[in-house]
């Protein structure tokens, strides 16, 4: 009678410990618990992805150079160069200059938000005209020259410089004046010694 209930309570019993086992090694191996990166230990590889595997809201996977292959990587977008159009030399054109004389140019870039907006000077002359770096032309010789203007891009602007001669100062009515009220200052005293001389010889 009692080996009958101890072989009945064994038959219930058996069951559930193979069960309390079976759970706890799956446990064990494959919590089901994951940590800050969407993944988790399977010690028993028990998914058969290795010892560490991910979920975070899919089925048992591995992240393959670090990419989960079910979610899309953003695309980054980089902005591309913006390149330069045109150039403007802000100055008209055939501009006059006299040997000896300067001028500054300046060039505009457009559009506005081009990326380069480097510019590289030249003169056609260098003996009529020379033009640094920064835009500062000075005349050298009379004759003409062509300035230009370059991008980075190879975009240009061209103006005419024509170089004078150093102009001599003109006359002016009033030293015209001056030089006519000199003569005749001098006019006058040379008359008064004159008839001085004449009068003095009569005596």
């Amino acid at each position: 009678m009692i080996r009958e209930k101890i072989k009945t309570i064994g038959r219930i019993l058996l069951p559930i410990v193979i069960i309390l086992l079976l759970f706890s090694s799956n446990t064990f191996a494959h919590s089901g618990r994951t940590d800050s990166n969407g993944g988790h230990r399977d010690n028993k590889n028990a998914s058969g992805l290795g010892y560490y595997h991910y979920h975070h809201g899919y089925g048992p996977h591995l992240h393959p150079n670090g990419v989960c292959p079910y979610e899309t990587p953003k695309k980054i977008t980089i902005p591309e160069p913006v390149d330069v159009s045109s150039v403007m030399i802000n100055s008209i054109d055939n501009t006059i200059l006299e040997v000896g004389g300067e001028t500054v140019l300046s060039a505009t870039i457009y559009p506005s938000d081009a990326e380069n907006k480097s510019i590289t000077w030249s003169s056609s002359d260098i003996n009529v005209a020379i033009v640094s770096e920064n835009g500062i032309v000075t005349a050298a010789n009379p004759g003409s020259a062509i300035i230009t203007a370059k991008s980075s891009n190879g975009k240009t602007n061209s103006i005419t410089l024509n170089v004078d001669e150093k102009a001599e100062p003109v006359s002016t009515v009033s030293d015209q004046n001056e030089s006519g009220s000199s003569v005749l200052g001098y006019g006058v005293v040379a008359a008064i010694a004159a008839w001085f001389l004449l009068r003095k010889k009569k005596k």
